[in-house]
This record gives C-alpha cells, structure tokens and sequence, in this order.
C-alpha cells in the first residue's frame, strides 16, 4: 500500500489502495473527508483560517477556505457523493502558550475549518482538535481506519 505524506499547505484526493499521512500537525488542521461507498478520501493540511488575510502572492490552497473549496471539489468530481462524506478532523494545537491567546492560530484555524463545514452540511465523526501537543495523523482510505497519535 502507498503511503502518501500531504505537506503543509496542500491537499491530496486518493482511492486505494492508500494511506494518507501527516508528520508533526501543531496549529494546522488536518481534515479528512471520506465517502466509503465511492471509496475515495481526500486529506487537507490546513496552515492557516483566512485568504483574505492573505498578504502577497502565496499559494492559495493552505487557506482553510480555499483549501477545503478545491478538495471537495476534487472529492465530487472523482465520485464521492456528499450525502455519504464523513470528516475528521484533528490538530490546531495552541503550540505556544502566550498572552494574545485570542490570536493563537491553532484555535482560529480549527473555528475556520468548523464554520466551513457547516456551510456544506457535512457530518464530522471524529474531532481531536485543540490541546497543546502536536500530533501525527494517518488514515487508510479502503478501510477508513483513522490512527492520531499525538507527540
């Protein structure tokens, strides 16, 4: 089976058999969107809530909203039906603990990603988001076995 490592900042879509992996997740938020019966799943690595705080060129699919657009997007046109996508999401670590905690990026991501979600009415299984650890996240697109270890 491939093991297919999504950098921060990108996105991947893939069928089996494949294991979708992130090394080291801190105030990014992965999100896993999975339809079994279509058997493809893509995984977003979210770097930060917002392109439109964007300043300068940069590249458009680290922004939550941008990001999570184009996978979905992916996602429906390789097959996946969103009555029977489930999410999970983890990360978005407060990584460092500071006085201008409203301005931690961990917890503005995982409120990005959330409002997101909601917008597409899609059912979030599994949530491990927040805390202060990093973590490491794989998932098993034929099996939809999700495994979050946290460092």
């Amino acid at each position: 089976m491939k093991r297919i490592l999504v950098p921060m900042g990108a996105w991947r879509v893939e069928q089996p058999p494949a294991t979708l992996v992130v090394l080291g997740l801190g105030s990014c938020v992965c999100v896993i969107a999975h339809d079994p019966v279509a058997r493809i799943a893509g995984l977003a690595h979210i770097l930060l809530p917002d392109s439109e705080q964007a300043r300068g060129p940069h590249d458009s699919s680290r922004f939550a909203d941008v990001g999570l657009t184009e996978m979905i997007g992916e996602l429906a046109e390789r097959g996946a039906r969103p009555p029977h996508v489930v999410v999970h999401l983890a990360g978005g670590a407060r990584m460092i603990d500071s006085a201008a905690r409203d301005r931690a990026i961990g917890p503005r991501n995982v409120a990005a990603v959330k409002g997101y979600l909601r917008t597409l009415s899609v059912r979030v299984i599994s949530d491990d988001t927040g805390g202060t650890r990093a973590r490491s996240v794989s998932f098993d697109v034929e099996t939809g076995e999700l495994e979050v270890r946290t460092l």
